[in-house]
């Protein structure tokens, strides 16, 4: 069992080469890596950051903890804080944000999606009716073995570059991660009689929360509303491992809401959650 949650573990870390490291300090974990010479950014890669403290353990937070991030910080002068989705552990995050959002020189509210297990989710008629059709076609979706982890990592390199973007991971981590954590990191995806037509790779970032990092369709899939059926598997998947939340990750760049990708998290029964990336300047 996970008691601290993947993205403030020394494991994740060495996944992705060292570019971040957790610190102990008196308010708990913090990872760090670098975002420029300038700017340290929490959590490095990962996409969960703030201080990591049981809550049985209490918590307090002082004008201490920003001192011993200036002790880590070298030559930067200032640190971004991704903080967890609203939903995520509040006991934990909440008393923080209140604190650093006081003081902090700027922040951007990004808007998260998340969906709640074994509680009604109000998926739409359409995606419904085309999960309906993808069965009746003989689709289906599944965990894929090692054989096919490149063949799903393609089609989500592909899937990205038809938006006109790159895939955030290189080939190497995403086969890094998977081998030495497979507890963690699990491939899906989705066939149509033999052809392969949607993937999508997720994390457990926690004992209680899987997080959707990637997913993605062919064209052929587009058709299917492949997504839709890959994200019921899920909602399966996490039933069965007793996860509580299914987390479908931000529909916003720089707190801009994408309305496209806002409707189609919604469409899937998706709860919408505040997620805020603060920036704290040092004396």
């Amino acid at each position: 069992m996970r008691i601290v949650p993947l993205f403030w573990t020394t494991e994740y870390s060495k996944i992705h080469d060292g570019e971040h490291q957790v610190f102990e300090t008196d308010s708990g974990l913090i990872s760090l890596g670098r975002a420029g010479a300038e700017t340290l950014k929490s959590p490095g890669r990962a996409t969960f950051g703030g201080f990591w403290k049981e809550p049985n353990e209490g918590f307090t937070y002082t004008e201490k903890t920003v001192a011993q991030l200036v002790s880590y910080s070298n030559k930067s002068n200032q640190i971004r804080i991704s903080y967890p989705p609203s939903y995520f552990h509040p006991e934990i995050f909440e008393e923080q944000v209140s604190f650093l959002k006081a003081k902090c020189s700027s922040f951007i509210s990004e808007t998260n999606f998340h969906i709640v297990i074994n509680q009604r989710n109000d998926v739409s008629k359409g995606n419904r009716k085309k999960q309906r059709q993808f069965k009746e076609r003989g689709g289906s979706v599944s965990q894929v073995l090692k054989t096919d982890w490149r063949l799903i990592y393609n089609l989500l390199a592909e899937n990205r570059s038809r938006r006109g973007v790159e895939l955030s991971m290189p080939w190497h981590v995403f086969e890094r991660g998977l081998d030495e954590c497979p507890e963690v990191f699990t491939v899906w995806g989705a066939t149509l009689g033999t052809e392969l037509v949607g993937g999508a790779l997720t994390v457990e970032i926690s004992d209680d929360t899987l997080y959707v990092l990637f997913w993605g369709d062919t064209l052929l899939g587009r058709e299917f509303s492949v997504v839709a059926s890959i994200c019921e598997t899920l909602i399966d998947f996490c039933k069965s491992k007793n996860y509580k939340v299914l987390d479908l990750g931000i529909s916003s760049v720089d707190g801009l809401l994408d309305s496209n990708l806002a409707r189609f998290k919604s469409n899937l029964g998706a709860i919408q959650t505040e997620k805020l990336i603060l920036t704290v300047k040092f004396p």
